[in-house]
């Protein structure tokens, strides 16, 4: 009888279910906000990142829906801001890029005619080239002229200088070799960005933007989120090698990104959290919503349920440990017989305690 008693006592059971009985709530609350996990190993794993990475536009920035502004440069032979927005808006009618369609769209609201460009080439990251009309139209970033080493007039670096530093995003169009002017777009920060860092820098979490877009603009981004590391100038290459670097010094890294737009980086990531208004199939965890904050509250509902797993397992532990001893010093000495139904209901006291534990996790919103 003594022997039965204290095998009931320590009633393994509540440890073996700790971890199950969190991680199905935890499941039950994520799919309530319409987030889908993929995996369970890397949903716990997102507890133990220590550096979240945020891509800019279309995440932290809702995209340019148009051209802001088309500034002709000093030594432009064109007259006429509309046919060079035509000419880019031609050359970029084969892209997918946000900034392509921005213009694109900029274009056909102004009624300027697009025409299919030859020769179209796409360099990620950087900008498209091709021809329109028998002219040879580079459509792109800075750091393109400076790959073809294409002169930037000091008006013009100047006007580019203080554009990226206002938080606006620019794109060059060179025809024939030559810088002929400026396109400037407006991206806003999501009204929701700024809690979503906030809750994933609650968690003791590095918190960084990574961006294809210029230091300038992703600085200017990143100081009205109160974010410290900013990473600009990334081709999609180049991000999947900075997350490469990182996790060679050791970090476990985090992303959170549009699956349509950065698919290697989501990829490369230790624990991928895709932002897009339909499911992704390969990242670990999906949320159909372009919503930061939803993706941070997935980061900081995997830390909550790291906290209360643990927890679960220690009063599991702690009350078999406890109550062993209570009957091998107390009871055992009385001599008194403990019939095996009370103890089975003392040892069941930690299961309960643990389920009510486990369904103690919440909504974090």
């Amino acid at each position: 009888t003594v022997f039965s008693a204290c095998l009931l006592l320590t009633n393994s059971q509540a440890l073996a279910l700790a971890i199950p009985l969190g991680f199905s709530r935890t499941i039950r609350l994520a799919l309530s906000s319409g987030v889908v996990v993929r995996s369970r190993a890397a949903f716990e794993k997102l507890a133990r990142v220590n550096l979240v990475l945020f891509t800019k536009g279309g995440v932290l920035t809702n995209l340019p829906t148009g051209v802001n502004s088309v500034r002709l440069s000093s030594k432009t032979t064109f007259k006429d801001e509309s046919k060079l927005l035509a000419l880019a808006a031609s050359v970029e009618s084969l892209s997918e890029h946000a900034f392509a369609k921005s213009i694109t769209t900029s274009a056909s609201n102004s009624n300027l005619r697009i025409t299919k460009p030859k020769e179209f080439r796409e360099f990620p990251g950087f900008g498209v080239e091709g021809l329109v009309s028998g002219k040879r139209v580079l459509v792109g970033s800075t750091a393109l002229l400076l790959q073809r080493n294409i002169r930037m007039e000091v008006q013009e670096l100047i006007y580019a200088d203080e554009s990226t530093k206002s938080g606006y995003s620019i794109v060059c169009v060179v025809v024939d070799g030559l810088l002929e002017g400026i396109l400037r777009f407006t991206d806003q920060v999501k009204e929701s960005s700024v809690e979503a860092v906030y809750l994933v820098a609650k968690e003791r979490i590095r918190v960084g933007i990574i961006t294809g877009d210029s230091a300038g603009t992703a600085q200017q981004k990143a100081e009205q989120l109160s974010i410290a590391e900013v990473y600009g100038e990334l081709s999609p290459e180049l991000k999947s090698m900075f997350v490469s670097s990182q996790q060679a010094k050791g970090a476990l890294v985090g992303v959170i990104a549009n699956p349509d737009t950065d698919s290697a980086l989501l990829e490369q990531a230790d624990v991928s959290i895709a932002l897009a208004e339909h499911r992704s199939e390969t990242a670990d965890v999906s949320i159909a919503s372009e919503d930061p904050e939803q993706a941070a509250l997935s980061v900081a509902l995997s830390a909550r349920l790291r906290k209360k797993t643990s927890q679960s397992l220690a009063i599991a532990l702690g009350y078999s440990a406890s109550s062993l001893l209570a009957f091998v010093a107390i009871v055992s000495p009385l001599q008194v017989v403990t019939p095996p139904a009370i103890a089975a209901m003392l040892g069941s006291l930690s299961l309960i305690v643990v389920t009510l534990n486990s369904y103690s996790l919440r909504k974090l919103k």
